[in-house]
């Protein structure tokens, strides 16, 4: 991509292009996110498939309003998605604490960034991964999710 690299996460590389203020993430090769597992009181992660990493995006819209949109595939089966730059100031960890509390969520693991949100009527459990502040930005209007990871479950 022929436009500044401003960062660089586990499963993406992101750039700006300034002139429409938006970022664009492109996966690297083979890697989609993980999603976290509970067993024997200990967290593990798993590698998620291509699908897996679109289907957070489609989560992350429905949940917070404003998520990257998939563009499409590199030849090297990487997923491409932009979003438009979010300018504001790092938030505290309570800060972001708090504001997932007000959007519905409870901690499974608060103290490593787990947690989750469950739909009774739909027997669907959502859980929330790296819920770090650095995957945040605290806005005029809020606290705006900019990375996180999403993955649901049926809960029954």
């Amino acid at each position: 991509m022929d436009l500044p690299q401003i960062a660089e996460g586990s499963e993406h590389r992101v750039y700006l292009q300034a002139d429409s203020a938006r970022v664009f993430k492109i996966t690297k090769p083979g890697l989609f996110g993980e999603s976290y597992f509970i067993q024997d009181e200990k967290i593990f992660q798993k590698n998620c498939r291509p699908l897996e990493y679109l289907a957070r995006l489609r989560l992350w819209k429905h949940l917070f309003g404003s998520a990257p949109e998939a563009h499409g595939v590199t030849s090297a089966g990487q997923i491409v998605s932009s979003h438009e730059f979010i300018t504001g100031e790092l938030p505290s960890q309570d800060e972001v604490d708090a504001f997932l509390i007000r959007a519905g969520f409870s901690p499974i693991r608060q103290k490593y960034w787990l947690w989750q949100k469950v739909y009774p009527r739909h027997q669907l459990r959502v859980e929330l991964g790296d819920a770090r502040d650095e995957n945040f930005v605290k806005t005029p209007s809020g606290i705006v999710p900019i990375d996180v990871r999403l993955w649901a479950y049926n809960s029954y």
